[in-house]
């Protein structure tokens, strides 16, 4: 897939994450994609690899960084998705950006709700999360928060094939004065900050949405 990709995309190629899992449906391929034109305004657009590409317009800086992984491909889920978290924040730096200034993560993992040892492997994705976050301010000066809860990057976390723990984030960065993050949740569905603690010692750290 990643050499079609490319072949379709030369040097256009965008930050793409592939994840193997089969789509709802009967469908063999699914394909979601975010598009950036150029014919409105002044849009600025560097691709810094298959892994990372940044989006200048409107005095809003924004990066993507996909398709992350473990530096190693055995070891624990709790280490390999540190390993992940810590390998996006690399990537991240050498586009000029900081981890704190992720508004968005996706995390994928294999066999999700299958047992590592003694533990549920989505818990202990959780529990490496919470550690990387621990020292991690997120959106300060920017957010709203309207409540006492912290403000986490609104994410996605599914299942997917295999036993692979894969990261994409999108970070944020506004040029300009006037710029407000405001964190959303579901009246419908529990907050994370909420889930019972057969999901990790600690609730996991993330919101449903993030307005800008």
């Amino acid at each position: 897939m990643p050499e079609i990709m490319r072949d379709f995309y030369g040097k256009e190629m965008p930050a793409t994450t592939y994840i193997p899992q089969q789509p709802c449906e009967g469908k063999l391929l699914a394909i979601e994609a975010l598009g950036v034109g150029r014919g409105r305004g002044e849009v600025e657009i560097i691709r810094k690899g298959d892994q990372t590409v940044i989006v200048r317009h409107g005095g809003i800086a924004w990066v993507h960084v996909a398709n992350v992984h473990a530096k190693s491909g055995t070891g624990s889920v709790y280490d390999r998705t540190l390993s992940a978290f810590r390998s996006a924040d690399e990537l991240l730096a050498a586009a000029g950006f900081r981890f704190d200034e992720v508004v968005r993560t996706w995390l994928y993992l294999g066999d999700i709700t299958g047992m590592e040892g003694q533990a549920e492997r989505y818990r202990e994705l959780n529990r490496a999360r919470t550690d990387f976050y621990r020292n991690v301010k997120f959106s300060a000066g920017l957010a709203q928060r309207g409540g006492d809860k912290p403000v986490f990057p609104a994410s996605t976390g599914i299942g997917a094939g295999g036993k692979d723990v894969t990261i994409s984030c999108m970070a944020m960065r506004p040029d300009r004065p006037g710029a407000v993050l405001v964190p959303l949740e579901n009246p419908r569905q529990t907050s994370a900050f909420d889930y019972a603690h057969q999901y990790g010692s600690e609730s996991p750290k993330f919101c449903r949405a993030m307005a800008l």
